[in-house]
């Protein structure tokens, strides 16, 4: 039996609906102290401006360790996902700009999913007890509603990016939804913002002479490109509505047989 794609257990319950803590909040503590100083450090280091300051040390090092310098970036876009900081577009863009198109996008997308996922882990692991004990009449609704649809709802909201993604993460990590449905629903519903902004990345040949000629992302912005992101984020949701229309029908010509059956 796979237990890693298994249910979490029912949070336990006091009497007057309160869950035992113990040591989750100093845990919760610690690791929101870490996460202010990694903002406060990767909020400098890890802006366009500064990857341009040291281009020519990255393309080295790149040339000197083709291997390495992807396994860093990788364990730096999980460990910034992991814990809620916006490090996602400009890793994406970072990645696209040293590795192109393809290589770029299969490191974001893994790191991207493997990053969320161990922030849901997190949140479940450390703020899920929490929550049931004292809403446990809503989660439980919530949790029955997950149940039946939990992978399309969370399609729904990776695809759309109405809500950020570390919020997303956070409130999955509070339901029952299964980790391997997170995990794919994840690297599915976020691959077209991977694509779009990988490919916006290998459009710069230099980061020094095109910020500096053409200024930042805005650039990047054209109607072309904001076309494609469009087209990208459209093709998941058409598969999505074909899928339900032929779930449907096989229904609806199931019970017409049943009913034949039943009639003779």
């Amino acid at each position: 039996m796979d237990t890693s794609d298994s249910q979490p257990p029912a949070p336990e319950i006091l009497p007057g609906g309160k869950s035992p803590i113990g040591w989750k909040p100093l845990l919760f503590g610690v690791a929101a102290i870490a996460i202010v100083m990694a903002y406060a450090y990767f909020h400098q280091e890890l802006t366009l401006h500064a990857l341009a300051h040291r281009e020519d040390q990255l393309r080295e090092y790149q040339a000197a360790h083709p291997v390495r310098l992807p396994l860093i970036l990788f364990a730096i876009y999980v460990v910034g996902t992991g814990i809620s900081l916006p490090v996602g577009i400009i890793l994406s863009i970072g990645c696209g700009w040293l590795f192109g198109q393809w290589e770029g996008t299969v490191l974001v997308s893994f790191a991207a999913t493997t990053g969320a996922t161990v922030g849901f882990l997190i949140s479940r692991y450390l703020l899920r007890d929490a929550v049931y004990g004292h809403f446990a009449h809503l989660m439980t609704s919530v949790d029955e509603l997950v149940d039946r649809d939990g992978a399309y709802y969370l399609l729904s909201l990776r695809l759309v990016h109405i809500i950020p993604s570390w919020l997303i993460n956070l409130l999955m990590g509070w339901t029952t939804i299964r980790m391997g449905t997170f995990w794919w629903a994840t690297q599915l519903g976020t691959l077209p913002a991977t694509i779009f902004y990988v490919y916006m990345g290998q459009q710069y040949k230099s980061l020094q002479h095109d910020l500096a000629d053409k200024g930042g992302i805005s650039r990047l912005l054209t109607p072309v490109n904001v076309a494609v992101f469009v087209l990208l984020a459209t093709v998941p949701l058409v598969a999505r509505q074909v899928i339900i229309a032929r779930g449907r029908g096989s229904g609806v010509r199931g019970q017409g047989k049943g009913n034949e059956e039943a009639g003779k």
